[in-house]
């Protein structure tokens, strides 16, 4: 039932109700979330003449300004025998807690989540199953984490590795956009991340640094992405010199996976060493072979400029790197993507003072 969220505490409800329930769980809305209904409006006084006819709604006390709508919350006749099979829920009903005493009514407790996400909680407590929007998803796992609900913990982590993953990606690429407006993504890389480090979910923080590695060229000049480098490297106390950045190197890990693949595929063994990586030397010895030569027959060197997905030209003649220059055809276009990443990796470590 949805109420006024100043109300909740007025509710009563008898243990001996029809549906056997001996708890109420509660969540409260977003505040400023409007309804979806007209019919949630508070409603206005008229004020009228001496002969008692209408003359039009009272002004209000604020200068004419709507009323604003109240604050509602959902609240879920529940069983305590279901709810106890979160520790959370557990403690609290064995406990001296005052949820655990008994009462002339049903105890109303409420979870700090959005009533979407507690929705989702009590259909996993009662049947087992998950059905998690992607949008949903770092809520539900920061509400898992707080009811020691490991299961559904680990199953929000694989909605986000999952629905954020694969050729059906629902992580909206952001850079992109050929000229039509920009999506809101339902979910961000950031958020993911310092989500994965708050829960400690190893799963995620290898998700977001594959994430990133797949679409560095979208990331790579942005302040946040320098912020979160920066950030993971401040994670480890009292680092030294030699010390590495662990996200870094997870995205240095999945960058060289990224490129080994189309190698592989084109069947340039010669591009891997002995362990599959890429050989790095070798991939700057293809990218400085593919080097343009101007007028004066004197090569052009490749500079970063503008990030650009590498295109096919009009006419078939070449590929267009990262750098904005032509290469030969799309494996000298990915040498060259992969030594222009790998450098930009290097002067943003500069300008940050890591050593990594």
């Amino acid at each position: 039932m949805v109420v006024e969220t100043r109300r909740v505490n007025d509710i009563k409800w008898r243990h001996d109700n029809s549906i056997f329930a001996d708890c109420l769980l509660c969540a409260h809305e977003p505040e400023g979330e409007d309804g979806a209904d007209g019919d949630d409006t508070e409603e206005t006084e008229t004020v009228a003449n001496h002969i008692g006819i209408p003359l039009g709604p009272a002004p209000n006390g604020d200068g004419g300004k709507p009323a604003k709508k109240p604050r509602r919350s959902v609240v879920y006749p529940v069983h305590k025998a279901i709810l106890i099979r979160s520790p959370y829920f557990e403690t609290m009903f064995s406990s001296e807690f005052k949820e655990a005493q008994d009462s002339e009514h049903l105890h109303v407790v409420t979870v700090d989540c959005n009533p979407d996400v507690l929705e989702i909680v009590l259909t996993f407590l009662y049947t087992e199953k998950v059905d998690c929007p992607l949008e949903l998803a770092l809520d539900l796992l920061y509400t898992a984490d707080i009811l020691f609900l490991d299961k559904l913990k680990t199953k929000a982590a694989q909605a986000i590795s999952t629905l954020g993953s694969g050729t059906s990606n629902a992580l909206i690429d952001r850079t992109h956009g050929e000229g039509e407006e920009e999506e809101m993504e339902p979910i961000n890389i950031y958020d993911v991340i310092h989500t994965a480090w708050d829960l400690r979910v190893q799963r995620l923080e290898e998700f977001a640094a594959r994430y990133l590695a797949h679409r560095l060229e979208d990331y790579i000049d942005e302040p946040d992405f320098a912020e979160l480098i920066n950030e993971s490297a401040s994670r480890i106390k009292n680092r030294q010199e030699t010390d590495t950045i662990e996200l870094l190197d997870d995205i240095r890990y999945y960058l060289g996976e990224r490129f080994r693949l189309r190698f592989e595929d084109a069947n340039l063994e010669d591009m891997m060493d002995e362990q599959g990586e890429i050989d790095a030397a070798m991939a700057e010895t293809i990218a400085a072979q593919s080097e343009q030569v101007d007028g004066k027959g004197e090569p052009v060197p490749v500079q970063a400029k503008k990030d650009e997905v590498p295109v096919q030209n009009g006419d078939g003649e070449g590929v267009k790197t990262l750098g904005g220059e032509m290469a030969e055809d799309e494996f000298a276009s990915d040498a060259i993507n992969y030594q222009i990443l790998l450098g930009k990796i290097d002067v943003m470590l500069d300008r940050l003072k890591l050593d990594a």
